[in-house]
């Protein structure tokens, strides 16, 4: 009987479990921007600060797929250098991601990703609508970008950084778009969060019908309310959230997920060489296991693909999947 692999079981020797963790939660990103269709082939990144080494970043090999990244391929650059793809990294993509990770002590990831929708949303002169609750989210918190080319010219990188200022979201005119957050999980909900906001409002005006702004009035205190949400700290009335503190409320939900995920790890491997379908339920049950646990963690997202035995997928797969060691 297989018995199923734990994440830190596969850590390398000479690698520090801090970096580890990043590497699995920078990886699941790659992987769960290709879930939803927000990857552009081999282009536009992603990448993570190293903890311990604020200098130093990680982000996708070049060659790769999205599909292919896994926490053991990642890259780790010097911010501070001046690298091409002679160094195995896209040179516009470290020119953007390292240039916003010099300027943000307080960022530790960026997502930037290259959709229809965002390089629509970056053609239009009025820009984001506060015309959904997500896109209040950003209420006078998103920057905006002129587009000036490819992003390969660190002269760029001055303005970029201003035009961002110290907002989690900015639209690259033309482009795409780009969030920062201190964790992998929060720029990742934030790119959710935004790319929504635009379909919704895309679709709005397409329909050549009167739209309804939100009063500015409204749209500034749930922007705040948001803020309090995303930062984990207690409700605007100086409250704890629900009677408990957001720390035990983490603190439980990152517990349930790995007991979810530990439970129905070993059934995983059963299921997978029998029944494809009752994988697809068991996975299901255990989601549904994380998900009453407040919240879904990175780690959780990647541990549902690790299997023993499993190798690294090459440059040559297409599997789909969440990201492998």
């Amino acid at each position: 009987m297989n018995k199923p692999t734990k994440m830190a079981d596969m850590k390398p020797a000479n690698m520090s479990a801090e970096e580890w963790d990043v590497r699995v939660d920078l990886a699941a990103v790659y992987r769960l921007l290709a879930h939803n269709g927000w990857d552009d082939v081999i282009y536009n990144h992603s990448a993570m600060r190293v903890p311990g080494e604020p200098r130093m970043f990680l982000m996708k090999r070049h060659e790769l797929l999205y599909t292919e990244v896994t926490a053991s391929n990642l890259v780790k650059v010097n911010m501070d250098q001046d690298l091409d793809e002679k160094s195995g990294v896209n040179r516009p993509g470290f020119t953007l991601h390292g240039g916003v990770l010099q300027a943000r002590e307080d960022v530790n990831c960026s997502v930037h990703v290259h959709t229809n929708n965002g390089m629509a949303i970056g053609a239009l002169k009025g820009g984001l609508r506060m015309i959904s609750q997500h896109a209040i989210r950003f209420y006078k918190r998103i920057g905006y970008h002129p587009y000036e080319g490819i992003t390969e010219d660190f002269a760029e990188r001055e303005r970029i950084n201003k035009d961002l200022g110290k907002n989690r979201a900015m639209i690259l005119n033309h482009h795409g778009l780009l969030t920062v957050g201190k964790t992998a999980r929060e720029s990742f909900v934030l790119m959710k969060a935004l790319l929504d906001a635009i379909d919704i409002q895309l679709k709005l005006e397409a329909t050549k019908g009167e739209l309804t702004e939100i009063p500015d009035a409204i749209c500034a205190k749930t922007a705040e309310q948001y803020e309090h949400h995303d930062s984990g700290a207690a409700a605007p009335t100086g409250r704890p959230i629900c009677g408990f503190s957001m720390a035990s409320i983490r603190a439980t939900g990152i517990k349930r997920c790995h007991e979810a995920v530990s439970r129905h790890a070993s059934v995983f491997s059963r299921a997978l060489s029998r029944d494809p379908g009752e994988m697809r339920r068991r996975r299901n049950i255990a989601l549904k296991s994380c998900r009453a646990g407040f919240r879904v963690s990175f780690r959780s997202a990647a541990l549902r693909c690790i299997r023993p035995g499993h190798e690294a997928p090459t440059p040559t797969s297409r599997n789909r999947g969440l990201p492998r060691a």
